[in-house]
C-alpha cells in the first residue's frame, strides 16, 4: 500500500514509497516540515508534482537524488532511510517545503504534539524524547511537558510564530540538541521480614462455631450435586466466591481407613509446564495429611493409626482456589465448582460440616479493594495483609523456606523517596527454593504465595508450576514517597518448600512524572476473624452485610397489607401475586401504614443511604421486625432484589405453585 495523490502545504505530492507521519508544520527558516518514514537501509521514493514547462526546483539535501521531467513537471526524489535523520528541502525561503527523512527507530521518539496559538490549532515536532505529553504555547514560547529513561537531547521543530521551548518547566537554551536530563536512580532498603503461623484452623481444637453449615444435599445447579454423595460443598452455593476456603468435618470414626475428597480449585493448565496449580491442605485431627491436587479429581487418603474406631474425628481442608472460569467457548465451565464439591468419610454416623471463606466487603468495611482481593485464610479475614496491622509480637525471619508444611505469613514495612517529578515502577521478585538445596527454579518450588502491597492482591507466585517469578507492582498500589507494606501468605506444601527470598525492586525511571495518588482504600482495623453469620440460611445474592437479633419474628397474615408507591408499585405487584398463589391471601397495596398492623413497606428513593453501596444500581436494605418488614432501594433494580430476598427467607412453603388446603 503507497501513499498517493495528496498534498503537503501548497506542494502536490504524485506518490510516495514512504510513509507520511503527522501533521505538517510550518515553520520559519525550514518551510513546511513534513516527516517520511520507512525501514532502515531502505530506498525512499517521492514523486512531486509542479506546473509543467516550469525551471527545475532546487532540491538541496545529503544523498538525495533527482529527476526532472520539465514536460510533465514531475520531480522525482530518491533517497535512504538511514540511522540519522535528513532533510530534503525542494525550494527556498518560507515557501520551501522540507522533508524529513527518519528510520521506524527515530519514529519511535519523534511526538507530534497539538497546541492553541491566537485561536488557531498549531502543531510542534519533537525528536529524541521517550514521551512528549503535552504543548502549551504562550506568545513565543512553547512549554512541553514530557519524560525522558536517560539523559539526552531533544530538538524542537515549532510553528513559525514559536522561538523558544521548555521542557518539564525549564527553559531549552536552543531548539536543537537541546540537553535535557534523565532520572535518578532509585533504591529499594533491605527488607526486613517478621513472620508467624497462618493455619490454626488445622487445629483439632479451634472453635469453628461461628463457621456457615453446609447441610444441602443437592445444590442448586448440577455442577453442585455431590458426586461423592453427601453434602454439597461447593464453595460458590454457599457464599464463598474467590480464595482460599476452609473445611471443617465432625465425625465420630467408623471401621474403615479411607476418606475421599473431590476438590476442584481451578482447572487451566498454566505455561509453559502444562499443570493445573490449584491444590488443597489437609489435616487429620490436626496431623498434616498432604496437600493434594484440586483439580475436578478425587483423592483417597487413609486415616492415621492413631485414630480407632469410634474416636471424634476432625477433619480440616484448605482449598487453595485460583478464580472462576470464563465462558470463551460458552460451553458452561463458568459454573463449575469451587473448593470441595463432596466428600465420602469413614464415619459412624452424622457428619457435620462447617465451612468459612472470605469476609464479605460488609464486614470488613472494605469496597475499595472489592471481593476479588482476599479469600478465606485466617490472616486474609484478621487483616495481616493490611498496612498499620500490628506486628511487634511477630517473629524475626531471614527467609521462607518452610521448616515445615503449612500455611505461615510474613510482612515488611519499607519506606521509598522516588525525586520529585520523576515515575518509578516497582515489581515484587521472588527466588525459589530448592526443595532445601538452597535457591532453585520456579517448578521445583512446591509452594503458593499470596503476595499483598500496601494491602492490594498483587498476584500469586505458584513455585511448582510457574513460570512467573516477578510481579509488577500497580502504581495505585505502592506509596513512591513514604511507607509500604508488603505482605505475603506462604503454603508450603512440604518442608523445604517456600521462597528463597522475596524483594522489591525498581523496574523503569523516567523524568516528568504524572499526577497519580496511592489508591484510597482502608489500613488495618481491629475485626474478628469468624464473625457470627446468624442461623439466617443462604441467601442469592449473599448480602454484603448481615446482622441477626433474637426477636420475634414477621408472620404474615390476612390482614397484612403492603405499602408501595411509584416506582416501588411494580414490585409490589409482584409480591402480592407471589404470595397470593400460596396462601391465598389478596394483600392490597396502600400508599400508607397508618392503621395497619402487619406491614411490608417497599420504597424507591436514590437518596437512600446504604452505607458503602449507595451509588450501586442494585443496593438495598431489608429490615424485618415482628410487626414488619421494610425494605429501601435505590433504583427499581435494588427493590427487585429485595423481594427475591424476602421470598427466600419466608418458609419454602411460600413458593408452593397451588393455594394450601
Amino acid at each position: 500500500m503507497m501513499a498517493a495523490d495528496f498534498s503537503i502545504g501548497n506542494h502536490k505530492v504524485l506518490y510516495t514509497t514512504s510513509q507520511p507521519f503527522g501533521a505538517p508544520v510550518v515553520t520559519s527558516g525550514r518551510g513546511t516540515v513534513e516527516y517520511l518514514v520507512g525501514h532502515r537501509g531502505d530506498p525512499g521514493e517521492t514523486v512531486l508534482q509542479f506546473k509543467a514547462g516550469s525551471s527545475e526546483p532546487t532540491v538541496r539535501g545529503p544523498g538525495v537524488r533527482t529527476v526532472w521531467n520539465a514536460t510533465t513537471g514531475q520531480l522525482r526524489l530518491d533517497y535512504t532511510h538511514t540511522s540519522t535523520p535528513s532533510d530534503i528541502r525542494i525550494g527556498e525561503d518560507n515557501g520551501a517545503l522540507t522533508l524529513r527523512v527518519i528510520d521506524r527507530q527515530s519514529a519511535r521518539t519523534t511526538w507530534q504534539l497539538e497546541s492553541t496559538l491566537n485561536g488557531r490549532t498549531v502543531h510542534t515536532d519533537v525528536e529524541g524524547a521517550y514521551l512528549a505529553g503535552q504543548a502549551v504555547t504562550n506568545g513565543s514560547t512553547v512549554a512541553l511537558t514530557g519524560q525522558m529513561a536517560k539523559p539526552s537531547t531533544v530538538s524542537v521543530i515549532p510553528d513559525a510564530a514559536i522561538t523558544s521551548a521548555s521542557w518539564n518547566g525549564q527553559p531549552l537554551p536552543r531548539l536543537t540538541d537541546a540537553p535535557v536530563p534523565g532520572p535518578d536512580a532509585v533504591s529499594v532498603p533491605t527488607l526486613h521480614w517478621v513472620s508467624r503461623t497462618g493455619a490454626p484452623e488445622a487445629a483439632k481444637g479451634y472453635d469453628d462455631s461461628a463457621w456457615k453449615i453446609a447441610n444441602s444435599t443437592t445444590g442448586r445447579t448440577p455442577w453442585q450435586k455431590p458426586t461423592l454423595g453427601g453434602a454439597a460443598l461447593d464453595s460458590n452455593l454457599l457464599g464463598f466466591y474467590e480464595g482460599s476456603v476452609w473445611y471443617r468435618a465432625h465425625f465420630t470414626a467408623g471401621t474403615t481407613r479411607t476418606l475421599k475428597l473431590n476438590a476442584n480449585g481451578g482447572q487451566g493448565a498454566a505455561a509453559p509446564n502444562g499443570v493445573d496449580p490449584a491444590f488443597m491442605q489437609v489435616w487429620i485431627n490436626g496431623a498434616y495429611a498432604g496437600a493434594h491436587r484440586a483439580i475436578g479429581n478425587t483423592t483417597s487418603i487413609e486415616l492415621p493409626s492413631s485414630v480407632k474406631a469410634g474416636d471424634p474425628v476432625v477433619l480440616s481442608v484448605v482449598v487453595h482456589n485460583l478464580g472462576q472460569n470464563l465462558d470463551w467457548s460458552d460451553n458452561g465451565l463458568s459454573r463449575q465448582s469451587r473448593g470441595l464439591n463432596s466428600a465420602s468419610l469413614p464415619a459412624k454416623g452424622p457428619v457435620t460440616w462447617r465451612v468459612r471463606g472470605a469476609l464479605s466487603t460488609g464486614q470488613t468495611g472494605d469496597t475499595a479493594r472489592t471481593m476479588y482481593n482476599n479469600g478465606g485464610l485466617y490472616g486474609e479475614r484478621a487483616g495481616w495483609y493490611l498496612p498499620g496491622m500490628p506486628d511487634k509480637d511477630w517473629s524475626a525471619a531471614t527467609t521462607m523456606t518452610a521448616d515445615h508444611s503449612g500455611i505461615r505469613w510474613y510482612r515488611s514495612t519499607f519506606n521509598l523517596s522516588v525525586p520529585a517529578n520523576q515515575d518509578t515502577t516497582f515489581q515484587v521478585v521472588v527466588k525459589p527454593s530448592g526443595n532445601g538445596k538452597g535457591p532453585g527454579r520456579v517448578g521445583a518450588d512446591h509452594s503458593q504465595a499470596t503476595i499483598f502491597v500496601n494491602g492490594w492482591n498483587t498476584g500469586v507466585y505458584v513455585g511448582d508450576v510457574g513460570p512467573q517469578t516477578r510481579f509488577v507492582i500497580p502504581a495505585g498500589f505502592i506509596n513512591p514517597h513514604g511507607s509500604n507494606t508488603i505482605a505475603v501468605a506462604v503454603a508450603a506444601k512440604e518442608a523445604g518448600s517456600g521462597p528463597v527470598s522475596i524483594t522489591v525492586e525498581p523496574t523503569h525511571s523516567v523524568t516528568g512524572s504524572l499526577v497519580g495518588n496511592l489508591n484510597k482504600a482502608p489500613a488495618y482495623s481491629p475485626r474478628t476473624p469468624d464473625p457470627t453469620t446468624g442461623t439466617v440460611p443462604s441467601l442469592v445474592p449473599l448480602p454484603a452485610f448481615l446482622k441477626t437479633d433474637s426477636g420475634a419474628p414477621f408472620v404474615l397474615n390476612e390482614s397484612t397489607v403492603i405499602v408501595a408507591k411509584g416506582q416501588a408499585t411494580n414490585s409490589a405487584k409482584f409480591l402480592a401475586s407471589i404470595l397470593r398463589r400460596s396462601t391465598g391471601f389478596s394483600l392490597p397495596i396502600v400508599s400508607s401504614s397508618t392503621g395497619h398492623g402487619s406491614v411490608i413497606s417497599l420504597a424507591v428513593d436514590p437518596n437512600t443511604r446504604i452505607g458503602a453501596y449507595s451509588r450501586q444500581e442494585e443496593a438495598y436494605s431489608l429490615i424485618s421486625r415482628a410487626g414488619s418488614i421494610t425494605a429501601q432501594a435505590v433504583t427499581d433494580h435494588g427493590l427487585f432484589d429485595a423481594v427475591q430476598t424476602i421470598r427466600q427467607l419466608f418458609p419454602p412453603l411460600i413458593e408452593f405453585t397451588q393455594p394450601r388446603p
